[in-house]
Formats: structure tokens, C-alpha cells, sequence
């Protein structure tokens, strides 16, 4: 009996030896999720200072990390602040050598992992004078493959915020000098114009079969050249755009024909290009005044010049079916939209930047 017991007691002892040494080298480095920081060994070694080093747009304000293992576990969300101040002598390993493009490893942003929207590991610096999306770090989606757990444990939980801000709510977040605040890139930031306007000129449209005497490209110029008088190098900004509607190619139609939109119905017309001219107005803070007097009614009489109605009726009364209405057409000009021969000049507004910031103080985040 002893010896049956003793047998058993082997199996059972033997059986879980091979039970662990199962889940050691299927449950992975990280075991099963509940190491956060187990990494496979051979990592590269960097400091803090290496990663500051590829900064190429003005000085690095902070040093952000993620770790999806941390979010929801005890209230965190994931993301780490740590001041630049504060990141001396601090090391972290990478599967790998820092790139200051990644290009050729992630494109601009951290990887997305697993679809969740959010990097799964992530170490960055932050470059707030940057003015377009970019990425200074780098990030995984095998966990095993980064070991940042010197920079966590020195850095404090943050809430990572995505908001628009004015121009003077920029300025005043960026005035906090807070180092538990600090904002990412924000496009077309830094700049003078605080406020915006856009002038639009009512649509035109020529023959496509004769050149005429005065047309779109006539007109085009002369727009361009009224921008350039009236732009003023950061005090009112002046920027005259185009949009064109263009023949559409369908399988049983020919390649010049225009899809129109006229009673409720898609038709196709032949004969006529249309164009609409805007001029975009931006304003410095102290220029608001300036902003909302541009005007350009001195194109009135060449709008009109290029509005001839007897080429728009001859175009509209050779129309022709759709050959397929199943087709999606996007961007279709409707008819309608041919009447209004009025300059729209509204006043301005407050322009508003898309920003990305992270809040790691202990008080409420800021409203």
C-alpha cells in the first residue's frame, strides 16, 4: 500500500513538473500576463539621453511611456509622464536600435496592436514644436521585446487627453509651465493666425469647345494675384484655392460627359468645365479687424464675365441619362448650386487645433 502511495505521490510530483514546464514555455515571458515586465534577454541598452538626441523639432518636454498591461489595473490607464527634468541617467532596452524616422519599422505613429487603437508597449519623447504628426521613440506589440520598467517606476500615471483648443487656450497651456502637462505636436502650430475666414466666389464655367475671351484660367490669375496684394506675412494671411468638377469615365459613356444633378435626378451633360474660387483668410490675434475687412468685390465684374448663361442652357438641354443608376458618384454639382451668383463673406471665426495632451497631476484634469 506505502508503495502505491509512493508511486502516486511520483506521478503526481512528475505531473506537475511537466504541468510548469508547460506553462513556463507556453505561458511566455510575460506568464500569462502576470509579470508586467518580463523581457527576453539580448535587449539593447539605452539611456534617456539617446532617445532626446533624435529630437529634430525644438527641445523634448517629456518623456511618455504606455504599458497596456497597467490599464484598468488599480485606476491606471496605461500611460506614464515623466518630466524631462526628472530623466537623468534612466535606462530602457529595445529589441533593436532607436530610428529617428521609422519609416522602415512603424510609419509616422506608434504601432496599433491587436485593434484596441492604442501602442501595446510604447516608450516616446515628446516634441511639442513639432508641427505635424511624428513619432520620436519606439513601441511593440510583443511585450517581451522592451523592458521600460525603469522609466515607469520613476514616472508618474497620466490621463492622455485629445481636445481642441483656440489659438489663446494654446497659449495659456503652454504659459502653465506645468512639467505633469505637457502637450504633443500641433499641427500648423506654432503660428501668428488665430482666426479664419473663407471668401467664396460664386461657380463659373466656360465652354469646353472654344476658347473663350476671358475664363477660368483668366480668372484663376487674377484671383491669385489679388491674394498675393492682400496677403500680409503673419499679421492677415491671404490664400486663394480652386475646386474644379471634373468629367467622370463610365463603362457605356464617353470620358467628357459630367454628371449633374437636376430634379432629384443624375444626369449626364457635355460641353462645359465649372469652378469655384475661395480665398482663405487667416489672422493673427490682434488682427481681427483686419481679418473681417478683406473683401473682393473688385472681381465682380470678371465673375460675371465668366457666367454666361447661354453656354450653361446649351449644356443643360443636351443632357443624357445615366447609363447605370446603381453608379455611386460623390461630389456630384447639382443644379441649384448654379444660381447663387453672390460673393459669401461671412466674418470671422476662431480657428481650433486638434491637441494631444497628458495629465499626470494628482487634481482634476484641466477643463
Amino acid at each position: 500500500m506505502k508503495t502505491a502511495l509512493r508511486i502516486f505521490a511520483i506521478v503526481i510530483a512528475l505531473g506537475a513538473g511537466l504541468l510548469l514546464s508547460v506553462m513556463l514555455a507556453f505561458g511566455g515571458p510575460n506568464y500569462y500576463g502576470l509579470r508586467p515586465h518580463a523581457v527576453k534577454a539580448g535587449l539593447d541598452s539605452h539611456d534617456l539621453s539617446d532617445l532626446t538626441a533624435l529630437a529634430q523639432y525644438g527641445p523634448v518636454s517629456g518623456i511618455i511611456s504606455y504599458d497596456a498591461w497597467y490599464e484598468g489595473r488599480n485606476g491606471l490607464t496605461g500611460w506614464f509622464l515623466l518630466p524631462i527634468d526628472q530623466a537623468e541617467d534612466l535606462e530602457f532596452n529595445v529589441n533593436g536600435q532607436l530610428d529617428p524616422t521609422l519609416a522602415a519599422y512603424f510609419g509616422a505613429p506608434p504601432r496599433r496592436c491587436k485593434g484596441t487603437g492604442l501602442p501595446e508597449k510604447m516608450i516616446r519623447a515628446v516634441e511639442p514644436e513639432r508641427n505635424q504628426s511624428g513619432f520620436l521613440g519606439r513601441s511593440t506589440c510583443t511585450r517581451s521585446k522592451m523592458d521600460i520598467r525603469d522609466i515607469i517606476a520613476a514616472s508618474s500615471p497620466a490621463q492622455r487627453h485629445e481636445t481642441a483648443m483656440t489659438h489663446a487656450e494654446l497659449l495659456a497651456f503652454d504659459d502653465r509651465a506645468n512639467p505633469l502637462m505637457i502637450r504633443d505636436n500641433v499641427r500648423l502650430w506654432p503660428t501668428p493666425y488665430a482666426y479664419y475666414r473663407t471668401i467664396t466666389l460664386p461657380i463659373i464655367w466656360q465652354s469646353q469647345d472654344r476658347r473663350p475671351h476671358f475664363g477660368i484660367s483668366d480668372l484663376r490669375q487674377k484671383a491669385t494675384e489679388l491674394a498675393e496684394h492682400l496677403n500680409r506675412e503673419g499679421h492677415v494671411g491671404v490664400r486663394m484655392q480652386m475646386q474644379e468638377w471634373y468629367p467622370r469615365y463610365f463603362s457605356d459613356a464617353e470620358p467628357h460627359l459630367l454628371p449633374l444633378v437636376r430634379e432629384n435626378k443624375t444626369v449626364l451633360i457635355t460641353g462645359i468645365r465649372f469652378a469655384r474660387l475661395s480665398f482663405v483668410v487667416l489672422c493673427a490675434s490682434n488682427a481681427r479687424a483686419d481679418c473681417d475687412a478683406v473683401e473682393v468685390s473688385q472681381l465682380r465684374t470678371d465673375i460675371d464675365a465668366v457666367r454666361d448663361q447661354r453656354i450653361l442652357q446649351d449644356a443643360l438641354a443636351g443632357e443624357q441619362p445615366l447609363p447605370d443608376t446603381n453608379m455611386v458618384l460623390r461630389h456630384v454639382l447639382h443644379e441649384s448650386d448654379l444660381e447663387g451668383s453672390t460673393i459669401l463673406a461671412p466674418t470671422s471665426e476662431e480657428r481650433r487645433f486638434s491637441v494631444t495632451w497628458y495629465d499626470a497631476r494628482a487634481t482634476a484634469p484641466l477643463k
